[in-house]
């Protein structure tokens, strides 16, 4: 065992404990989910805008995605 090292599971704990601190912190700069997007439609807007052009369509299935894209766009 010349030139290699085990590591023993408190190490390995430790290890992961270090990389796992450093990648919330690296996070930390990241605006929380009501800072800064505030200025587009929310999440439930855009579904019930998305539903409203899949019935004026005559509530046709299979174009799910562009009716959402188009009411991502529509102001």
């Amino acid at each position: 065992m010349s030139g290699s090292r085990r590591f023993n599971n408190r190490e390995q704990m430790n290890q992961t404990a270090d990389t796992t601190a450093t990648e919330a912190s690296a996070v930390g700069d990241v605006p929380s989910s009501d800072e800064g997007l505030a200025d587009g439609p929310t999440h439930d807007e855009i579904a019930r805008r998305a539903y409203h052009l899949f019935e004026e369509r005559g509530s046709e299935p299979g174009h799910e995605w562009e009716d959402w894209f188009q009411a991502e766009r529509k102001p």
